[in-house]
């Protein structure tokens, strides 16, 4: 179905949420639903994306609609075109329920949950809901699987993120090896990206297969996405990484309250990060509009003053898969532009600064994404 198609299906008496967002928004809906239907003082039923579904069937009583994919995840746009929408819970009518399609980001404060909250208008301790169904191993698969493994003796590796930095190849390669050496073999599930990989088993598993999955074998190892927040409470041993410190805090499960037992590891020391990653990070937040004009200056005054003026990548400390990156290409081609800036103090660094004629490096865009807090 169709988002467009919904309105015959919406009752006057039911309150409509939308999630056109990533995993971890829908996750974070579900287990507000009773805080959220106390406020109301009505049923919410859910309209969330067909391959959320698995989440969806994680929770008791908890009512949904499901449209396809395309032309609604990310897209805030579309909850503005149909008179069913409204920018606030309206019974019979559907409320975009995630506060980049509200013009709210804003609220994006201290952690994910926290920013949740506040955005609902709830109370700051209210009861957060927790699944009550276990993700079953269909006996077909686990049987597939146990020809690799025992499953105590599998990690299933699940490296990619739709909001934050995929891991790298050299790093999982790095990750395979230890693994192995203690005794596991490795499963890997990408979505996109293709990774050349040794001594791995590469499957293609849907969303409700991964999170069994995740919930039988001995070891969990991804990088911080949806699928992280959902797998926390049913991983027998989870380790998530996140880009930055900045990532850890805002979305830290244990924060966040989905995972009091999970290892946590930010992969990027504060100070250390490549300069050219650094400088693009920044433009690239900038283009978004997550930071004004005044917070890249600044930010880029301290990256030029407390990082080497470095364009070329150290393989020992920074893998090769860094020049493929986005912020890297983007930071390298300004500091080729403009060189160091700082070389003559503040002042004259915002004198240079801001007589930079680099549109390229400036123009502002509409941000599709959801929730990115700047990795800096």
């Amino acid at each position: 179905m169709k988002f467009e198609d919904i309105e015959p299906l919406l009752q006057k008496d039911r309150f409509y949420f939308a999630s056109p967002c990533g995993l971890g928004d829908t996750y974070f809906l579900c287990a507000l639903k009773n805080a959220l239907e106390n406020k109301l003082n009505g049923k919410i039923v859910f309209i969330i994306q067909e391959s959320h579904i698995p989440v969806l069937e994680l929770f008791d009583d908890t009512d949904f609609i499901a449209v396809e994919n395309d032309n609604f995840r990310g897209n805030a746009d579309i909850l503005k075109t149909f008179s069913f929408c409204k920018i606030t819970p309206t019974l019979g009518k559907v409320y975009p329920a995630h506060p980049m399609c509200v013009n709210q980001k804003e609220v994006f404060k201290k952690n994910f949950l926290y920013s949740y909250i506040i955005f609902f208008g709830l109370p700051t301790h209210c009861k957060i809901l927790t699944p009550n169904n276990i993700p079953k191993l269909d006996s077909k698969l686990q049987s597939q699987i146990e020809k690799i493994a025992p499953l105590h003796k599998l990690c299933l590796y699940v490296p990619e993120s739709q909001t934050l930095d995929s891991l790298t190849q050299t790093f999982i390669q790095s990750d395979i090896e230890d693994l192995r050496a203690h005794g596991f073999e490795v499963i890997i599930n990408t979505f996109k990206k293709t990774y050349i990989l040794n001594n791995a088993h590469f499957l293609n598993l849907n969303l409700k297969e991964l999170l069994a999955l995740g919930a039988n074998v001995g070891m969990v190892y991804c990088t911080r996405s949806g699928f992280s927040d959902v797998i926390a409470i049913y991983a027998k041993k989870l380790r998530v990484y996140y880009p930055t410190h900045g990532a850890l805090r805002f979305y830290s499960l244990k924060i966040n309250k989905l995972s009091i037992n999970a290892t946590e590891i930010p992969l990027q020391q504060e100070g250390t990060i490549h300069l050219a990653y650094r400088i693009g990070s920044l433009l690239l937040a900038y283009q978004r509009k997550d930071i004004s004009f005044f917070k890249l200056l600044f930010c880029m005054f301290q990256a030029y003053k407390h990082t080497p003026l470095n364009t070329q990548y150290i393989d020992a400390i920074y893998p090769i898969d860094l020049v493929e990156s986005a912020p890297y290409k983007l930071g390298l081609a300004f500091i080729e532009n403009n060189g160091n800036l700082t070389r003559f103090g503040i002042l004259a660094f915002v004198l240079r600064f801001c007589a930079t004629k680099n549109h390229k490096f400036f123009t502002r865009k509409y941000q599709n994404e959801s929730h990115k807090p700047s990795n800096i």
